[in-house]
């Protein structure tokens, strides 16, 4: 029998319980700029990945031309507050993930 090399889970819902983790450090990282994003811009990035999703939304705010300089400033800032608050133990596994078993081949 062949196994996979490697499983690739999402985190948020799957491995991780959803939390407001990812929207509060969105919402951090863009009031910096002066920028408040609602619930509405919020939910029409969702599943994007961040970097695009910012993107996204610095542009609508801002235009492309002055919103490309801002991309990695926002994407960092944004990396660095959710990498705290994980840190900080934000982070919790869904019941049952944690038991999974370690797999060798």
């Amino acid at each position: 029998m062949t196994y996979p090399a490697l499983f690739v889970f999402d985190m948020i819902g799957t491995t991780i319980q959803p939390s407001n983790a990812i929207p509060e450090a969105f919402r951090a990282a863009f009031n910096d700029l002066k920028i408040e994003l609602s619930d509405e811009q919020i939910a029409t990035i969702r599943g994007k990945s961040k970097r695009e999703a910012i993107s996204e939304l610095l542009t609508s705010e801002l235009g492309t031309e002055r919103s490309r300089s801002l991309i990695k400033h926002v994407y960092d800032d944004f990396r660095a507050r959710l990498q705290e608050h994980y840190s900080r133990g934000g982070a919790l596994p869904i019941e049952g993930v944690a038991e999974l078993p370690e797999y060798h081949w």
